[in-house]
């Protein structure tokens, strides 16, 4: 799996092999920031000492939810005078290097580095002590300074090694998996095609304790024998190894926040036969976070979980051995998860997506303003947007600018197929509609650069210069965007501006 992502880098996700779009978006992003925001008030509550708190980004993969969540932070923090709490430091880490290098390259989040609140690191779960910090180059440990740690973790736990057990008349068996692929070998190993091959078979075997020889694992590994009757469960060792490990580097300060495909209570486990493996560019499974809970219960910690959560996808929150009162913390999660979260959200975000026509002005930016001001939305929404954008009033344009404008700040370039994802280049169409020529120009110069030129952004980045008066930039980008492909338009640019060969030679 690791070979995977690390041959595929960012493609995985641009390309979408990989799911990610209901765990990296601006809504969830800015219900991550309204928690974290809550236990960094918290923090400071219980301990006025504590000056900075490190958040910790499990498989960041394409970097785009830490750019909006980075963002959402500083709006809370930083930005806002109000606010009295410590301040924070993000790592985005990743197990494929490749990732992590594509970040660096990354202008929206090198302007972040730049400002001292983002930094990265290859960091392996299994063995976090040895990741390396890429910028300041100093260990994880060195980088935290013994900090309270606030761990993010998207579709991730569910990648990571699990040990597979079963419960069957009170007794527990190991359930060890075998892996099949199928007939004809993939070319090559790490990819799609070796994941959609395999076939895995299992054989159960009676668990003797200790069986981890660690206290911790082997006590709630043990609770299942008495509150399973019959079952087949993962359970999640290295999730818990890792909890354990960044829990000793902060002191036992930590908040986790994971949103997944989760069983969170023992009745979603009873009764289950199977590993439910599921396969994308590689393979995941619903993660066991009632294991987790247990362990957080164990030492001292608090659960966080949705009213009604859904095994299908949702958000907790795992406290560990924190003391006094974390009232924030809970009044955030309960605004952030429990009103409308964003399982909710997606479900009606999805919906919204699929019947995109016929939206008048007004529901256009209400739904904007619902989703946080998500780039893809309006991506699904291009033909309601454009029309609008013609058809508004100057009060309503300059609204309609207001909300565009908030929809290019959450922009993050990743490539991968131009026609769905040149949010750039839309934003850019729809800037000139409303006469903002200048800010066309920023969307479609950055379109270029992520996707390459092209006739349509050339001949657009000579009208936006004709509007502002600038002829011979104007010219020079008809000529170009004619010489890639015959463009009537760019043709009648040309001849309506060729006096500024006149203008030019005459100089």
């Amino acid at each position: 799996m690791v070979d995977y992502y690390r041959r595929q880098g960012i493609k995985a996700w641009s390309n979408g092999e990989v799911p990610f779009r209901i765990s990296s978006n601006p809504y969830i992003a800015n219900a991550y920031a309204e928690i974290i925001t809550g236990y960094l008030r918290d923090v400071s509550n219980v301990d006025d000492s504590v000056r900075s708190v490190t958040i910790i980004e499990l498989g960041a993969g394409s970097g785009q939810f830490g750019y909006l969540l980075a963002r959402a932070l500083v709006e809370r923090t930083i930005a806002n005078a109000a606010y009295k709490g410590p301040s924070f430091k993000y790592l985005m880490t990743d197990v494929a290097d490749s990732n992590v290098s594509e970040w660096a390259k990354n202008p929206r989040l090198r302007f972040l580095v730049e400002q001292g609140i983002m930094e990265f690191a290859v960091l392996d779960v299994a063995d976090p002590y040895s990741a390396m910090i890429a910028v300041s180059r100093r260990s994880l440990e060195q980088f935290n300074s013994g900090n309270p740690v606030v761990v993010i973790a998207n579709y991730v736990l569910d990648v990571l090694v699990h040990d597979a057990f079963s419960v069957r008349d009170g007794k527990l068996n190991e359930v060890r998996i075998g892996v099949e692929i199928g007939k004809k070998m993939p070319e090559i190993i790490g990819s799609k095609e070796v994941f959609e091959s395999l076939a895995f078979n299992r054989t159960a075997t009676p668990v003797k304790f200790p069986y981890y020889n660690e206290p911790d694992l082997d006590s709630v590994l043990k609770s299942y024998s008495t509150t399973l009757r019959s079952a087949t469960f993962l359970f999640p060792v290295s999730a818990l190894r890792f909890m354990e490990k960044v829990g000793q580097m902060s002191g036992g300060r930590m908040l986790m926040i994971v949103s997944d495909k989760a069983y969170i209570r023992t009745d979603q486990l009873e009764g289950q036969n199977g590993l439910n493996l599921a396969v994308t560019g590689s393979f995941s499974a619903i993660i066991n976070l009632d294991a987790v809970a247990r362990w957080i219960g164990e030492h001292g910690g608090v659960v966080k979980v949705p009213d009604s959560a859904s095994s299908h996808f949702d958000t907790y929150a795992f406290l560990l051995r924190h003391t006094g009162d974390f009232v924030n913390l809970s009044d955030a999660f309960s605004r952030a998860v429990d009103d409308l979260g964003p399982a909710s959200y997606w479900a009606v975000a999805e919906n919204v997506m699929h019947h995109t026509g016929g939206f008048t002005l007004r529901a256009l930016l209400g739904f904007l303003k619902l989703s946080c001001y998500d780039p893809y939305l309006v991506m699904a929404m291009k033909e309601s947007l454009l029309q609008a954008a013609n058809e508004a009033d100057v009060e309503g344009g300059e609204r309609l600018y207001s909300a565009l404008s908030k929809v290019w700040g959450n922009y993050y370039p990743m490539g991968g197929n131009r026609a769905r994802r040149d949010v750039a280049f839309l934003l850019g169409r729809l800037f000139r509609r409303l006469r903002k020529p200048e800010r066309s120009l920023e969307c479609f110069r950055a379109s270029m650069e992520e996707f390459g030129a092209h006739c349509s952004v050339l001949r657009n980045i000579g009208i936006c210069y004709e509007e502002l008066g600038e002829k011979e930039e104007a010219l020079s980008y008809y000529r170009e965007a004619s010489r890639l492909r015959p463009d009537l338009p760019a043709e009648e640019g040309i001849t309506r501006l060729s006096q500024v060969d006149e203008i030019v030679a005459s100089r």
